[in-house]
């Protein structure tokens, strides 16, 4: 019963932090979604192992999610009172350095309202997959779909579930995009303001004027990235119908060809051999590495290119017509040869298909090593160069895009063996080798990966990715 009056006044103060009257000079969070708590309980048995197939237990699972969102939820609301008080601080001292700490705090309350949400996609996902083994139909149907489409804009026009979690998909990253020009914006206001001990009033409101729209932009990303991942596991459990769950009560596997045992949740999909803890694996997952901090790569190798088409001057979130991947990677950086390579093919593809092609995003996805320092290993991971192309008068400009800024290698085909950045993490991104082939370099042993066009590829043990920053 603690527990729950404990939930109780959880809930209670973040409803008293969250219903202050928003303005420009006070840090302002929506309230969060119902999906924060479900129901909360102890899990059972404190020594449950999930180490073989066997023992793998939806009900754990997802008590075992419970506790973690329980603890995170926690986190937040401690942090989000202090940021509160903080702000209010700043107001009356005018101090620069705690202008500097109040935006490193609400940098620190988003990342953990993403690693949260991260954990409730994945409370979902095992809930489906449950109902799944206990014979429940699993439902996608038209209907579901215009429902979907009232929700959010990105799934206007869509007609099947391949095309909403292409568009939730695309959403999510230019909606990230945004957040980041709105970050880069903090920065260099942080930058002057710090050069003197206090700033004017102008300063602050702007600062938190920035802070609340980002938050907005972030609450929206979450929203994306929820949706997606609902409707990609209701389609790839539809896709299972192949598999029969077994009347062996002792576990929650299913069986196929040669009676192998094969875990079906909803990372495993038809025609691999993950291993088991892939289904568990976010229970242990690596926090991300820092935004705007500097990282040293090694052993860069370039893996695959996602090209996104956009029928507006600049490519923007509504107006997302397509996308393709290629394994085929610029000789240079010539502004040139990238508009040749990819451009030109947008171009052809715009015309066999009638589209209406102006602009187009280029994702170069990168694996590499990166060192971690609470781990004190070398772990897979992926760096990502963003470019756009765009039409500027008569001429199609590809250029480095302005979220990061950083150029692509000189010779993107062989990257040097190190390479020292400064990145930009999304965090809690990626899928569990969901799709496509996995036996590609550092895939076979990788839980996260980068899944764009059905691929697996640039793995990361936090589920995150990561953009060069200049």
């Amino acid at each position: 019963m603690k527990w729950r009056l404990m939930v109780a006044a959880i809930l209670g103060l973040l409803v008293l932090l969250m219903g202050s009257n928003p303005n420009a000079t006070n840090i302002v969070y929506s309230e969060p979604s119902v999906k924060t708590m479900f129901i909360l309980h102890v899990p059972q048995n404190d020594n449950y192992n999930e180490k073989t197939c066997a023992e793998f237990d939806p009900e754990m699972a997802l008590k075992e999610i419970n506790i973690t969102l329980w603890g995170l939820t926690l986190e937040i609301s401690q942090k989000e009172s202090q940021l509160y008080r903080l702000s209010k601080e700043v107001n009356i001292t005018k101090d620069s350095q705690l202008l500097k700490r109040v935006v490193e705090l609400y940098r620190e309350v988003e990342l953990l309202k993403s690693k949260r949400a991260f954990y409730q996609r994945k409370w979902q996902s095992i809930w489906l997959y449950k109902q799944y083994l206990n014979g429940e139909y699993i439902e996608l149907t038209t209907k579901d779909l215009e429902e979907y489409k009232d929700k959010m804009a990105p799934l206007q026009n869509i007609k099947t579930p391949e095309d909403a979690i292409t568009r939730l998909s695309v959403a999510g990253e230019m909606t990230f995009d945004r957040i980041i020009l709105i970050d880069s914006e903090i920065n260099k206001i942080l930058e002057n303001a710090t050069n003197s001990k206090n700033v004017a009033d102008n300063v602050i409101t702007r600062v938190f004027l920035l802070i609340n729209n980002e938050s907005v932009l972030w609450n929206k990303l979450r929203e994306y990235t929820s949706l997606r991942d609902e409707l990609q596991a209701k389609f790839l459990l539809l896709k299972s119908n192949s598999y029969t769950p077994t009347n062996d009560v002792s576990h929650n596997c299913q069986l196929k060809n040669r009676n192998v045992k094969k875990v079906n949740c909803r990372e495993i999909q038809k025609g691999y051999n993950e291993d088991f803890e892939c289904c568990l694996s976010f229970y242990r997952m690596l926090s991300p590495l820092e935004s705007y901090q500097t990282y040293t790569f090694v052993s860069l190798r370039p893996v695959a290119v996602w090209v996104g088409m956009y029928d507006s001057d600049f490519p923007s979130i509504g107006s997302h017509r397509g996308d393709w991947c290629t394994y085929t990677f610029p000789q240079d950086n010539k502004e040139s040869t990238i508009r040749t390579l990819y451009w030109n093919t947008a171009q052809e593809i715009s015309r066999k298909w009638g589209l209406n092609v102006k602009s187009i995003q280029i994702k170069f996805f990168y694996s590499a090593r990166v060192y971690r320092q609470e781990t004190r290993k070398y772990e897979e991971t992926n760096l990502i160069f963003e470019y756009n192309c765009y039409l500027s008068g008569d001429s199609v400009r590809c250029l480095p895009s302005p979220s990061y800024g950083k150029s692509l290698f000189v010779n993107p085909k062989s990257p040097p063996y190190r390479y020292t950045t400064k990145i930009v993490t999304n965090p809690y991104w990626l899928a569990c080798r969901s799709g496509g082939n996995c036996n590609g370099y550092g895939c076979q042993y990788a839980k996260w990966a980068n899944a764009h066009c059905g691929g697996c590829f640039a793995p990361d043990k936090s589920a995150s990715q990561y953009f060069a920053k200049s």
